[in-house]
């Protein structure tokens, strides 16, 4: 990298959960940080910022947060700067040259504020189901304008999906330089297991966002009392679990789990399901990605959101589930196909290995960023 490169400073914004994470010394995988401690590693200068659910009670936030509320109700949009803006983290923005923003919720809360301040900074997010949000929300003026404005404010989109990725260019095409396909990515690293799919018996359901389909997956356990499952998600009560499902309620954010605790887990699983709400919005990518990269097998809803058409088919690396397929059924079908699921098992990371590569992808990231 060139000498001017390397004075760069590059800023984060982050949903709650790394902070902590980061100052541990125990083993953490890298993905959540959106590229962050490669930087870091590469003695980059780099610093972030961290959501905080509990800012100081001022007069300005008071009034920031009224006006959070107020976009909120709204626009049904993710609005929350006061949990951002604060004369520490003004410090921080002032001092950086380049913003790099992890979701759609740290961009809806800071387009507004960096459409007026710091325009010249270099502002750069990372983007999965955005455009479902306009896609469905056309007719809502305020909702729509506010989408205008969020792409305009920012200056390159990572999209996770591909499905995404070319939605965006075809009702944005005037917008298309801003625009990159880069998918998402686990630590190979971290998540890597010895343990064969022979020794595992379980089924494993991990997940808390929206756009997973819960009561499929309460469905399936309770038609299927023969096969032990494990869900790791705060969306259930364990009072409504059946007897054959244990449950860990933790998220990535809670962090009530570890993820060597995780890994674990991954390790007694012969499968892992995916069943999903069909949205253009990607979802399930990271939790696919583990599984493959710990040898597990994944069964997913097939949704129009797919992360990954071009790289996966149904039967050859992955199992993929269609609208009117029987979840109980393909389980019982393939559950005791060890050949199979071995095939699929190494397939999947072959796949991962060349496809969704950190090492590849953070090379091409650094490029984008810079160019």
């Amino acid at each position: 990298m060139s000498e001017d490169l390397d004075t760069k400073k590059i800023l984060f914004f982050f949903n709650q959960g790394r902070a902590r994470r980061i100052d541990s010394n125990e083993g953490i995988p890298s993905e959540f940080f959106y590229f962050y401690k490669q930087f870091q590693n590469e003695h980059w200068e780099v610093d972030f910022i961290e959501m905080d659910p509990m800012p100081k009670k001022t007069l300005i936030n008071n009034l920031i947060k009224f006006t959070d509320k107020l976009l909120r109700k709204l626009t049904n949009l993710p609005f929350y700067s006061h949990q951002i803006f604060n004369s520490k983290n003004l410090k921080k923005i002032k001092n950086s040259d380049i913003l790099m923003f992890t979701n759609e919720t740290l961009g809806y809360s800071t387009m507004l504020f960096f459409l007026f301040f710091y325009r010249k900074k270099r502002k750069a997010i990372f983007t999965m189901g955005l455009f479902d949000e306009f896609k469905n929300n056309q007719k809502k003026f305020l909702k729509r304008i506010l989408l205008i404005v969020y792409i305009k404010t920012f200056d390159k989109f990572f999209f996770l999906s591909d499905i995404e990725y070319n939605f965006a260019l075809n009702v944005f095409s005037e917008k298309k330089s801003k625009f990159y396909y880069l998918p998402f990515a686990v630590d190979n690293n971290f998540w890597k297991s010895t343990n064969s799919l022979n020794n595992r018996k379980k089924i494993l359901f991990v997940g808390n966002d929206l756009k997973r389909d819960y009561l499929s997956i309460v469905n399936i356990a309770t038609e299927m009392q023969d096969y032990e499952f494990i869900f790791v998600s705060e969306r259930f009560d364990n009072n409504k679990m059946p007897k054959n499902v244990t449950l860990f309620a933790s998220s990535w954010r809670s962090n009530k789990l570890t993820d060597k605790e995780l890994r674990e887990i991954y390790d007694q699983s012969r499968l892992s399901l995916i069943p999903l709400i069909d949205t253009l919005q990607p979802s399930g990518q990271s939790v696919a990605l583990q599984s493959i990269a710990m040898g597990v097998p994944v069964m997913i809803s097939n949704t129009k959101g797919f992360w990954g058409n071009k790289n996966f088919e149904n039967l050859s690396n992955i199992f993929m589930i269609e609208t009117n397929d029987s979840w109980k059924e393909k389980i019982i079908e393939i559950y005791d196909n060890l050949e199979l699921l071995n095939k699929i098992s190494t397939n999947a990371k072959n796949v991962a290995y060349e496809e969704f590569n950190t090492e590849i992808l953070f090379e091409k990231l650094k490029h984008l960023v810079f160019d």
